[in-house]
């Protein structure tokens, strides 16, 4: 979880606190890919709903997985041992890769 993150939702908590403080909504953002509103083409909401507080994004992933655990946890297909297995359609073109490198490094 970034501090980056986590200030920039501070900051962005703060700035609301203070729009509802004066009576008015909270000043716009700098725009973005979103615009300065999080509204996309056409004005449509691109965000889903002001549901609390703003929080980082990785705090609310976070949040997210840990609910998902807690569901899960009891499912049949969570249970069982763990098993491991090679990636080879990773492996194969790292170990390409490395047999390039050596001939490039050894040509060169």
């Amino acid at each position: 979880m970034s501090l980056r993150a986590r200030n920039k939702a501070a900051r962005r908590q703060q700035r609301a606190a203070a729009g509802d403080a004066a009576g008015g909504a909270a000043p716009a953002g700098r725009g973005g890919v979103l615009g300065p509103s999080g509204t996309g083409l056409g004005g449509f909401s691109l965000r889903g709903p002001d549901t609390g507080p703003t929080r980082a994004e990785t705090d609310q992933v976070m949040d997210d997985l840990r609910e998902l655990l807690e569901r899960r946890r009891e499912a049949e297909s969570a249970q069982g041992e763990v098993t491991v297995r090679w990636a080879y359609e990773v492996a194969a073109p790292a170990v390409a890769g490395a047999v390039l490198l050596g001939i490039l490094l050894a040509v060169g």
